[in-house]
């Protein structure tokens, strides 16, 4: 019995082996179950969540268990005891709290995986991704600051050495930072997504945003060319966003000779019932054929119309079936478009 009782120690790491394995075991039986549940369900969220618990929750069990097992032996040796009594608690908060960042991380990883993937959400895909890189900053800054706090290092020192050396990285990378806060506030205003026909006329910008980065934006231009432009500047500069237009505007101006003046009545008539009844003029908003001025070979008559297309080739061919029609009316009533002359003497 004295040998039991002085080498009970022995008997505490063989229960701690027993209960680590018996959690080891529950804990993967456990997870099965919920994999299988969590695929039929198929939300976006679940199958990220089960795959960042799995391997660490795994891992957190055997860092218990070791935990345990070390607290034991340190207490069976006085100078072990003496030096690490102290700190195994603290390493066993470190590695809590790694083990926690990292399953945040395998989270937002897996969820920015299924994003790019082409997952259906409430929200465009660029938003989502943007949301998802802020996450993992401030993860790994409370990750960091974590760690630290349990090594016991004061935060309020830790804060103020950040604090100036957050002022010497700011001097040293304004433009870095820039840049950073413009993709912020590319972000934060919606301003455009990737996929957006975006142009200015300040810069002489116009093309198809391919990528959305901290410090870059990704633009191929009508050319087919690669266009990298700093976040920062989105920020001065006027910026249209094509994609956006709830309609596309059309507008022609033709020339009729001054001898055909008579007939501009019936013209005008047959071209305003011409772009009523067309499929591709959306009635609801303003649509005219009217003449605007006096021309320098004949009257100047100006057809207008807001097309249901917004894609490229699409209103073009809208464009140019209201233009054909519009030529055959005229034709119609025996009038000519005007043709430039000159005088000679």
């Amino acid at each position: 019995m004295q040998w039991i009782y002085q080498n009970f120690y022995v008997f505490e790491l063989i229960g701690i082996a027993i209960l680590s394995v018996a959690a080891a075991f529950v804990e993967r039986w456990s997870f099965r179950k919920v994999r299988n549940r969590a695929e039929k369900k198929a939300r976006i969220w679940s199958n990220p969540l089960v795959y960042a618990l799995d391997v660490p929750s795994r891992i957190f069990i055997w860092w218990t268990g070791a935990y345990c097992a070390m607290r034991v032996l340190v207490n069976q040796f006085e100078p072990a005891r003496l030096l690490l009594i102290n700190w195994l608690p603290n390493l066993y908060q470190v590695g809590a709290v790694l083990l926690l960042v990292w399953i945040l991380f395998r989270f937002i990883s897996e969820l920015e995986d299924k994003i790019g993937a082409g997952q259906k959400l409430k929200y465009d895909q660029s938003t989502a991704q943007g949301i998802i890189r802020i996450l993992k900053i401030f993860l790994f800054f409370f990750g960091g600051l974590g760690v630290f706090q349990a090594l016991g290092v004061p935060l309020s020192g830790l804060l103020a050495f950040g604090g100036m050396g957050g002022v010497a990285l700011g001097f040293a990378a304004k433009d870095l930072l820039s840049n950073l806060f413009g993709r912020l506030m590319i972000f934060l205003d919606r301003q455009f997504e990737i996929g957006d026909w975006i142009a200015s006329p300040d810069r002489q910008i116009e093309g198809i945003v391919e990528h959305i980065g901290w410090r870059l934006t990704q633009v191929r231009t009508l050319e087919k060319r690669e266009l990298f432009i700093p976040n920062s500047i989105f920020s001065t500069i006027i910026l249209e966003n094509i994609s956006r237009m709830s309609r596309r505007k059309m507008k022609a101006h033709l020339q009729i000779s001054y001898a055909d003046h008579v007939k501009m009545s019936s013209i005008l008539q047959d071209l305003t019932q011409m772009l009523q009844n067309h499929p591709a003029v959306d009635s609801a908003y303003d649509y005219f054929a009217n003449i605007v001025e006096f021309g320098p070979h004949g009257l100047e008559l100006q057809i207008q119309a807001y097309t249901q297309y917004k894609e490229t080739l699409s209103f073009q061919k809208a464009q140019q079936d209201i233009l054909l029609q519009a030529l055959q009316i005229i034709a119609l009533h025996g009038a000519c478009i005007a043709r430039p002359y000159t005088v000679r003497d």
